[in-house]
């Protein structure tokens, strides 16, 4: 094992029944406990020195298994997951309750379905790269941040050398910066003319939307470059999705701040009165959960923010979610009986 490599062990318990894997490619020795524990760490990820750098508790898994002595389906795996930001290393459960869980060896991160592939679109035709060429770049326009598992789309405007060109596409990068954040390199192509016409030598603008899919949640910068030039690079923010739905009570002589989060495989977490460390976690019942679906559904893309002042130590309870790239809020007070803020009121204030 060579200086600086990791050491990864999910632990509950020490034991000599535990799974261990090794990746002698770079360096990775990972041991996976038999038994489960909801409140405890699973995961721990460790130096070569047995610093702990990241841990990972059973809750996090969203698994609780009926049996803790049975929670895995199979023996766990390494995957290894490409991206234009490069490759890293992926630990695999399946779970005995069904469904898969990876966790990011590089930071402990729990992913619910198979990381995203970063991707973009429009794209060069795969037979005429080698004849794209890059095209003048004058104007960007991004959004601050987006959300996770949303497209997000970026307006770049230029211009192309004279107006026998046709606009090709987008070629994306992903980069390392000096001071180890990430940087997405985006360049403008187009297709020169091969008709061999003359044409008048002026510009011909441009305006192209460049769509974002796959991004991780995180701070990105957007640099987008052209033929011998380049724009001031763009700083971008993606919010992690999860949760689908996240109910808040507050107010109250006490000061009431409590939160119910319903997340995307119907895991239910909730904080403690004064909004403070989750106080517990539960899996939703599946028609209950296929329920909060239906009626999620019929929230309208749009925020409502009316409280209710008449009462001094009363309660506001309000409901937030994503959709198209955005997070809506709309409170409960002044909706009629049976809508759909009352009724996923009335599901997640259960717990």
């Amino acid at each position: 094992m060579t200086p600086g490599a990791l050491l990864i062990a999910l632990v509950c318990m020490p034991t000599q029944a535990d799974f261990e894997l090794d990746s002698p490619a770079d360096g990775l020795r990972v041991v996976v406990a038999r038994t489960f524990s909801v409140d405890r760490p699973v995961v721990r990820i460790l130096d070569t020195e047995g610093t702990q750098r990241a841990a990972v508790v059973g809750s996090r898994l969203h698994a609780a298994p009926a049996d803790p002595e049975a929670w895995l389906a199979q023996e766990p795996s390494l995957a290894l997951l490409a991206s234009p930001l490069g490759e890293r290393r992926q630990l695999v459960l399946s779970l005995a309750g069904g469904g898969e869980r990876y966790v990011e060896l590089d930071g402990g991160r729990v992913w619910f379905s198979a990381p995203p592939a970063l991707q973009h679109a429009p794209i060069v035709a795969a037979h005429r790269e080698e004849e794209a060429q890059a095209v003048y770049v004058e104007d960007v326009q991004a959004p601050e941040r987006g959300l996770e598992g949303s497209t997000l789309e970026v307006l770049i405007e230029g211009s192309m050398p004279n107006p026998g060109w046709s606009f090709a596409g987008f070629r994306l990068a992903g980069e390392r910066a000096s001071d180890g954040g990430l940087e997405l390199v985006v360049t403008a192509l187009g297709l020169p003319p091969n008709d061999g016409m003359l044409r008048p030598q002026v510009l011909a603008p441009f305006a192209q939307t460049l769509r974002l899919s796959g991004l991780e949640a995180g701070r990105y910068r957007l640099r987008v470059v052209g033929r011998a030039q380049e724009l001031a690079a763009q700083n971008l923010e993606v919010l992690a999705a999860d949760p689908i739905l996240t109910l808040r009570r507050s107010g109250g002589f006490a000061g009431v701040n409590e939160s119910v989060a319903l997340y995307s495989d119907g895991w239910v977490e909730w904080t403690d009165r004064l909004g403070g460390p989750r106080a517990g976690a539960a899996a939703l019942e599946p028609s209950a959960f296929e329920r909060a679906r239906a009626l999620l559904a019929e929230l309208p893309a749009s925020s409502r923010l009316d409280q209710d002042t008449s009462i001094v130590d009363g309660f506001e309870h309000s409901l937030s979610f994503p959709r198209a790239g955005e997070v809506w809020q709309r409170s409960v007070f002044g909706t009629p009986e049976g809508s759909p803020e009352r009724q996923l009121t009335e599901l997640l204030s259960s717990f």
